[in-house]
C-alpha cells in the first residue's frame, strides 16, 4: 500500500561499495558512484570488481573507530524500514513531508 504522492523506488538506495586505506584497512560503505570516482580521478584502484572493493592510492585523514567506525562499515539492507518489503519500498522521513513548512 503506497501513500498519495509517494512512488516506489526504481533503483536500490544502498549499493555497498567498500573503501580500503592503502594497507587494506576498511574505511567505509559507499554509494557504487563515489567508488568509481575515486577510480576515475586516479587515486583508488579497484580490488575487487565483483563485490565492488576500491583501495585508496593516498592515506586517508581518519580511520573509523568505535561505534561510529562500526556504522560506518555496516552493510546497509535496500528493504522498507516500515513493513520490511525488498521489492518494492518508499522512502519515509523522520518527519514526513506534509508536517514540513
Amino acid at each position: 500500500m503506497f501513500l498519495i504522492g509517494h512512488k516506489p523506488r526504481k533503483s536500490p538506495l544502498y549499493h555497498n561499495a567498500k573503501l580500503q586505506a592503502p594497507d587494506g584497512q576498511p574505511l567505509c560503505v559507499c554509494d557504487t558512484k563515489k567508488a568509481e570516482w575515486y577510480v576515475a580521478k586516479g587515486i583508488g584502484k579497484y580490488v575487487d570488481d565483483t563485490n565492488l572493493i576500491v583501495r585508496l592510492n593516498f592515506e586517508p585523514s581518519g580511520r573509523p573507530r568505535g561505534p561510529a567506525g562500526d556504522y560506518y562499515l555496516s552493510t546497509k539492507s535496500n528493504c522498507c524500514v516500515v513493513c520490511g518489503e525488498k521489492e518494492t519500498y518508499v522512502r519515509k522521513y523522520v518527519v514526513p513531508h506534509e508536517y514540513r513548512r
